[in-house]
């Protein structure tokens, strides 16, 4: 006896469905019309621009971090927004998807992503530093509607990336993006000179206290010269935290002399480009505080590549925001008269 090859069930199905005796010639060649156009149609859907595209966007990037036409922490951040919610929304959709209706249902979809949309079932961020895996929980702040700062960051970054689309023939026009930003107050409030004097005063007090740990110790010192840095030179938190030794223009070279011979330049990149500008005279000793420090610990000069305000390793700082929150709340300058927490110490002598 011959053999029965079995075609499996996907095949005799089909056979099945094609020899039914009630369909005609008519309708199995209207049927075979219908199919090769679905599968044109689906060839065509699955060679389009997709928004996974995305991935060229970050390897352009890295390559401008390289020609040094963009700073590393930008394309960092650039591509971490790409990752988490432009390419988790629109996903595997061809990227012409992208119109204005669909980044309207984006937004609102931005808004719930940490309150009940895919965000809340997420309990750790991981991510890598320094070629080390770290696992960080989900902050009770992230939990909340996304400040409006946070938005237009995002919104910068999306129009940014559909201009790297139309560029690359991808698209043929950038959308609305449908969230204006700058010109907007910000209500920060700014510190009085008798509120520094004040903060100055504690946080000296605060370094003299007997049996301090050396590390706390050290910790405070940093703090005290970045708050005295930032009062009296008028830069950014986030110009002074990208601040290498390099960038302090003239202090090696003037660091034998007397104080009141030495001048130096500041050159800072933040929020929108570069600047540079000379501070007032009263940094100095404090930077010579940071050079002095940085000579302990590391045994060495600093190089013109090494961070200003960094660890005890030598690495950049991240976050002070602990240590300063607890100077601000033992001195009283937690809140400002409106009830309002956030502060900014820059300016407010030097302005």
């Amino acid at each position: 006896m011959g053999q029965v090859q079995h075609q499996g069930p996907g095949a005799d199905t089909r056979c099945a469905r094609d020899h039914r005796p009630d369909r005609g010639p008519a309708q199995g060649h209207a049927d075979l019309e219908r199919s090769h156009y679905g599968r044109q149609e689906r060839r065509q859907r699955a060679q389009a621009p997709r928004c996974d595209r995305g991935r060229g966007w970050c390897l352009q990037l890295d390559a401008e971090v390289a020609r040094g036409s963009c700073k590393p922490a930008k394309a960092e951040q650039y591509k971490g927004v790409a990752r988490r919610y432009i390419a988790e929304f629109w996903d595997q959709k061809p990227i012409d998807a992208i119109d204005e209706p669909a980044i309207t249902r984006f937004w609102e979809w931005r808004y719930d992503y940490w309150l009940k949309g895919p965000g809340a079932k997420i309990e750790f961020i991981h991510y890598e530093r320094g070629g080390v895996r770290i696992r960080r929980p989900i902050t009770k702040r992230q939990r909340e509607m996304p400040a409006a700062s946070t938005i237009a960051t995002e919104s910068v970054v999306l129009r940014t990336f559909l201009t790297y689309a139309k560029r690359n023939g991808l698209i043929k026009e950038v959308p609305d993006i449908g969230i204006k930003t700058g010109g907007q107050a910000n209500a920060r409030s700014l510190f009085s000179s008798d509120e520094i004097g004040r903060l100055f005063d504690l946080s000296l007090e605060r370094l003299s206290a007997p049996d301090l740990h050396s590390a706390t110790r050290r910790d405070r010192l940093v703090l005290h010269c970045l708050m005295c840095i930032l009062a009296y030179s008028g830069m950014r938190l986030v110009e002074a935290k990208n601040l290498n030794w390099g960038d302090v223009l003239g202090y090696q070279a003037t660091r034998t002399k007397k104080i009141r011979e030495r001048d130096i330049d500041l050159r800072v990149y933040g929020k929108r480009k570069d600047r540079t500008f000379a501070p007032k005279h009263a940094v100095i000793p404090w930077f010579d505080q940071l050079w002095d420090l940085f000579k302990r610990d590391m045994r060495r000069d600093p190089q013109p590549t090494d961070p200003v305000f960094c660890d005890r390793l030598g690495v950049r700082l991240g976050s002070n925001k602990k240590g300063f929150d607890a100077l601000l709340v033992q001195a009283g300058l937690k809140k400002d008269y409106r009830g309002k927490t956030e502060h900014r110490i820059r300016s407010g002598i030097s302005s």
